[in-house]
Order: structure tokens, then C-alpha cells, then sequence
């Protein structure tokens, strides 16, 4: 249930609160029928405040109309007042005994909830955290507490009304490391169960369960700011200098059971993702024997799976990642590694392109990543997204245990796959290593592409099998990418190594870089899909593009997609997609076996491009269908190969 307010509540909020309330963390107990849904204070525990502010009144906000916040002053000062609010309800839930290890275990019918009011709590000493989410974070949430700001940032900044919003910020004291400034923050906001005091043998325990991150604005510029007045927002409009950033990812998940919300916030400044959920820790092996997940990789070698924690939840009730708001995140906005997650009506703004001439193969940068390494039952529906080199993307590669060993011994490949700026600053013979034999790319993108060669290797290797626990390791499955609003990316929609998934009703915009403008709509190797009611606008080099040949990078390639079809049911409905392109409208070079192209309109701009290509296509069915027909202009239903 959103929460609701209007511009007078909102003015009336901003000019009421005078001199003498203060912004406080208030430790309450909350009843709600609804999990997941907005949780409201049914008795304040008790209320918090920085140093200087005791017995002061709370400054409430917008929730100054319920009874149990009414008159509530501070009762207990902290230096870090909201970081101990969270501990105090984790202690007050861990003895109770609604304690529960799983969302599935119990669904309390009360929940340990700490509101913040308007304000700013500064993050001045960051909190250790133990590796593959350290070194360290601002604020660290477990499970069973949900975090609630007393106004929707949100709306507070649809609303230009900044001294409304509850503010977490990084202002991290330079005392602790003299006259260089402090490391980057691996997240402002951790939600994890546990932040030390664990290992590689226990790191499953992290997964979290009925929490929440609701209406907070999270601001990740290392100086601070007053009342939020930075959030979503620098001098020049473009990314804040790396230099300027105190935090890599916003909000940060471990893994999870299910019931995690994260809705309402406004989320700026961060030199990774806004919220990063679930984690691929490609270091360290998910077998530790490298037995059961060992693929033969060549007569000398294999290779396993690395580490997945996922971000899941039951499929009937999927955690919820809603109505954000996202400016200025230099690497992405949403990234999910999970299982049943809702990505819906958020706005998305990713500063960063990487993919920034025509002769690189492929981006790092995304707005939203719905699936990576074996993500299911993902949808991303109704969101706005603008910026970065994929608008919304996946990845399938196959979870590789990466060693340093595999780069030594792959180094040519990598290097032969390089631009040539990259072979300019490494040896042909051997990767960069430090004198304890330690990788030392000297960027990190150098690193994420040399590494993005070996998921490649292993992928290749994978696609040979005719085993499907192999071959089908790391697709992504039930990906839908509908209704969202996509502008100025190098691609607007690319589902690579997926199947089963749904691309519909999305409108796509090229942005200014007109020469940039490289696929409005890709399935690389991928299957089983279905692309229908889409309008891809502007001069792109290809408005949708098939491309992926069997036992190449997969196990079929991109085969039996639908492209202009809706299932409904055991029928299949026209609802083709509108086209524009300079280049190709729809082009299935080089894919695999019976894609159907049907029903769809597409317009060539400027003249110099065609309609559709099949060159490559194939066919498996017989006796086959007429797999293109029914398509705008007519000559996009002929010169199907079969």
C-alpha cells in the first residue's frame, strides 16, 4: 500500500516544524495484515538523536497525524543515533519469540520498525565488514527490521521539497585516514544478517528475510550535503568526479528468503549500483572440492562454478524493488542475482557509458540488470530509464570459479580479444601480476573485459555438452521486460543467454549519439523468448537484432523465438512490434533455428538501410510454417531461408 500525500501536506510539513525539533530514530512496534506493505507505529520503544539533542521533541514529518508518534521527544542521544535505533529493535525481535530464520518459517504479525524523521544522519565512521561485502558499509539493516523514513523522499523531491527528506549520507571523518581522503564505502546501506564475524563456510547465513528500505534519500557525494539539497542533483548535471564519491553502492542486499522491500527512495552519487541484490563472488568456489560442479574444460583442465548467493523469494509473493528514484549511478541502477523479484516504477538514471565506439562488441553500463548467472522469474515493468550502454540487460554466462592460474593461461586469447589500447599497456606474453603473482589490471574495466573472455571460454565449452544441467548452467529464465520507458542508451533491451522471457509493450529511444545507437532490442543466444508490442524509435544500426548460431556461445544458439507473436494460452496472437532503423529492422544474422518474424512494421530511415535480413536463419521443423508473414513492408515475409 503506497503511501499517499499531497503538495499541501507536504508545504504544511516543511514550515511547521520550527526550531525545536530534531530528527530522530524512533524504535516502534508495528502491526500490518500485509507483508511487504507500508508498516505504521503502533507504540514508540524508544526515540534516538545526535549528541546535543536529548529531551528534545522528534520531528515526525509527514506521519504527525498518528496517535503513537504524537509528542514523542528524544530519550537517548548517540552518535550514531540511527545505526543503534536498527540494533535496538534487532535485540528486541531476537527476544521475542516471533525470531524466525526464514521468511517461509513465519510471517510475524508484528514487526520491529524504526522511522526516521526529516533530517540528516551523517555517516562519520564507517562500520567493518567482512569480505565479499566489505570492507566496510554506513548503515547495516538485518532481518526482521524494516527501516521506514517518516516523508517518502520520492515524493519530496517530485515535489522540491528537500527539507522533507530523512538523508543518509557519507561524511566520513578524515581523521581516520590523515590527508588522503577515506576509501569508498562498499555500500551506504548493507542489509545482511550478519556484518562480521563469518567465513567462506558460513556465508550462506547472510540471507535476509522480512526487512525493508522505504522513502529514505541515500546520498553518496563524500562532503555531505544540508537537508538533501545534493541528492539527485551536481553543478554540471553529468556524474559527480570519482574523486566527489564516498560510497560504490547505494543500497546493498546479500542474499534473501523472501519479504525485502526496497521502495520510495531516492538514490544519487554512487560509483556502482544504486541497489546491488544477491552476489556472484566468482573468487571463491561453490564446491570447495571443485568436484560437483566441475565441467571439463580441455584434456588438461576444468573449470567450476564460483559462489552465487541469491536474492529469492517465494514465486507467489516476489521481493518488491519499487518507485525509486536513481540519478548519477556510474555502473548501474537495479542489478538482481536471484530468483522472483519485482523491478517496478522506478526512474533510472545511469551517468556512465562505457560502450563508447562502434568497434567494442559490448557494454558494461545498465540501467537495470534483470538477470546475471542463473536469475529467474524476474519483471521489470513500468520503469523509466535513461542513460547507460544497456537500458536493461541480462547476462547468462556460466558462473566461473575464476583463478589467476585461468588468466595465465588464457592470457592470449585475452589479449588477442583487446583493443588496441589495451594491448598497448600489457605484455602479448603474460597478465599484469604483482610480485605475489596478484592480477594488477590498470583499470577495471581492463579486468571486467579480460574477464568477460573467459566466461566466454567457459560458455563455448558449456555449449558442446548435450547435457542440459551443463549446457543450461547460468541461463537465465522468465526474464519480462514490459511497459518500461527506454531512452538514450547504445541498447535499449539485451537478453543474453536467457530463455522463456517476455519482451513487450516498451518504448525505446536512441539518445543524442546517433552513431551509438546500436540495437534497440537483442537476443544473443537465447530461446523460447517472445518480443512483441514494442515501438523502437530513432535511427538505430538495428531496431531488433537475433544473433547467437548453436553450440557456439550455446547449446541452441537463439532459436524458436517469437518475434511480432503473444502467447495466449495453446494460441498465438498477432501483436507485432513498430520499427525504425538506418540499418536493419530486424536482423537475424548468423541465429539458429525456427524464429518466427511476424506481424511487425518497420521503417528505414534515412534511406540507406532494409527492412529485415534473415542471412543465417535455419530451419528445424518440417514441415516448417511460414516463419516470416504478415510483416510491413512485404518484403520482410520473404527471403526466410526456408
Amino acid at each position: 500500500m503506497l503511501l499517499l500525500i499531497t503538495v499541501a501536506a507536504l508545504t504544511a510539513v516543511a514550515s511547521g516544524g520550527g526550531l525545536d525539533v530534531v530528527p530522530c530514530a524512533m524504535v516502534c512496534e508495528a502491526n500490518t495484515s500485509m507483508p511487504g506493505s507500508h508498516l505504521n507505529c503502533s507504540r514508540v520503544v524508544q526515540a534516538l538523536c545526535g549528541s546535543g539533542d536529548l529531551g528534545r521533541p522528534c520531528d515526525v514529518g509527514c506521519l504527525a497525524g498518528q496517535a503513537a508518534l504524537s509528542g514523542t521527544t528524544c530519550e537517548t542521544e548517540d552518535a550514531e543515533w540511527l545505526q543503534t535505533a536498527v540494533y535496538r529493535a534487532a535485540e528486541r525481535l531476537a527476544t521475542s519469540s516471533q525470531a524466525t530464520t526464514t521468511f517461509a518459517a513465519h510471517v510475524p504479525s508484528s514487526y520491529p520498525l524504526v522511522i526516521m524523521g526529516p533530517g540528516v544522519y551523517a555517516v562519520h565512521t564507517p562500520l567493518p565488514v567482512w569480505a565479499p561485502f566489505g570492507p566496510s558499509t554506513g548503515l547495516h539493516l538485518p532481518s526482521g527490521v524494516h527501516l521506514r523514513a517518516a516523508c517518502p523522499a520520492r515524493q519530496a523531491w517530485e515535489h522540491k521539497l528537500p527539507a522533507n527528506m530523512s538523508v543518509i549520507e557519507v561524511d566520513l571523518d578524515k581523521r581516520l585516514t590523515g590527508s588522503a581522503p577515506p576509501p569508498l564505502l562498499r555500500s551506504v546501506v548493507l542489509v545482511s544478517d550478519h556484518r562480521t564475524g563469518f567465513n567462506a563456510s558460513t556465508i550462506t547465513s547472510l540471507a535476509v528475510h522480512d526487512t525493508s528500505v522505504s522513502g529514505f534519500a541515500i546520498n553518496g557525494l563524500r562532503s555531505g550535503s544540508s537537508q538533501g539539497q545534493r541528492v539527485c542533483s551536481t553543478s554540471s548535471g553529468g556524474p559527480a568526479p570519482l574523486s566527489a564519491l564516498g560510497a560504490y553502492h547505494g543500497i546493498a542486499v546479500a542474499a534473501a528468503t523472501g519479504n525485502v522491500t526496497l521502495r520510495d527512495n531516492v538514490i544519487a552519487h554512487v560509483a556502482g549500483n544504486a541497489i546491488n541484490t544477491g552476489m556472484y563472488d566468482q573468487w571463491l568456489p561453490e564446491d570447495p572440492a571443485c568436484n560437483a560442479t566441475a565441467v571439463q574444460l580441455d584434456a588438461l583442465h576444468t573449470f567450476c562454478e564460483g559462489r552465487v548467493l541469491r536474492f529469492s523469494a517465494p514465486w507467489q509473493q516476489p521481493n518488491v524493488i519499487a518507485n525509486n528514484i536513481v540519478c548519477d549511478a556510474q555502473f548501474g541502477g537495479v542489478t538482481i542475482i536471484g530468483d522472483n523479484t519485482l523491478v517496478s516504477g522506478n526512474i533510472i538514471n545511469v551517468t556512465v557509458k562505457n560502450w563508447v565506439s562502434r568497434n567494442q562488441s559490448f557494454g558494461l553500463t545498465m540501467g537495470v540488470s534483470a538477470g546475471f548467472v542463473g536469475t529467474h522469474n524476474v519483471t521489470v515493468i513500468k520503469n523509466t530509464i535513461s542513460g547507460a550502454d544497456y537500458a536493461v540487460g541480462s547476462d547468462g554466462s556460466y558462473p566461473l570459479h575464476v583463478t589467476v592460474s585461468l588468466f595465465v593461461r588464457y592470457w592470449a586469447v585475452i589479449y588477442a580479444r583487446g583493443t588496441a589500447a589495451f594491448r598497448q599497456r600489457y605484455s602479448p606474453n603474460h597478465p599484469p601480476l604483482t610480485p605475489d603473482g596478484q592480477l594488477n589490471f590498470t583499470t577495471v574495466e581492463d579486468f571486467v573485459r579480460s574477464n568477460q573472455v573467459l566466461l566466454d571460454i567457459a560458455v563455448s565449452t558449456t555449449a558442446q555438452s548435450n547435457d542440459s544441467t551443463v549446457y543450461d548452467a547460468g541461463f537465465n529464465t522468465g526474464l519480462d521486460v514490459i511497459n518500461n520507458t527506454l531512452r538514450g542508451s547504445v541498447c535499449g533491451v539485451s537478453l543474453y543467454r536467457a530463455h522463456d522471457s517476455v519482451v513487450s509493450g516498451n518504448r525505446i529511444f536512441h539518445g543524442p549519439e546517433q552513431n551509438l545507437a546500436m540495437v534497440g532490442i537483442s537476443l544473443s543466444n537465447a530461446h523460447g523468448c517472445w518480443v512483441y508490442g514494442n515501438s523502437v524509435n530513432g535511427s538505430w544500426d538495428r531496431a531488433i537484432q537475433l544473433v547467437g548460431q548453436p553450440r557456439k556461445m550455446s547449446r541452441w544458439g537463439s532459436s524458436f523465438n517469437r518475434v511480432g507473436v503473444r502467447r495466449d494460452g495453446g494460441v498465438f496472437v498477432a501483436v507485432g512490434n513498430v520499427l525504425e532503423a538506418a540499418g536493419v529492422g530486424i536482423d537475424l544474422t548468423g541465429c539458429g533455428y525456427d524464429n518466427a518474424v511476424r506481424n511487425n512494421t518497420v521503417m528505414v530511415v534515412g534511406g540507406a538501410g532494409q527492412p529485415c535480413s534473415y542471412r543465417g536463419a535455419r530451419c528445424q521443423r518440417q514441415p516448417h510454417p511460414a516463419w516470416a508473414t504478415g510483416n510491413t513492408p512485404p518484403s520482410c515475409n520473404a527471403g526466410y531461408p526456408c
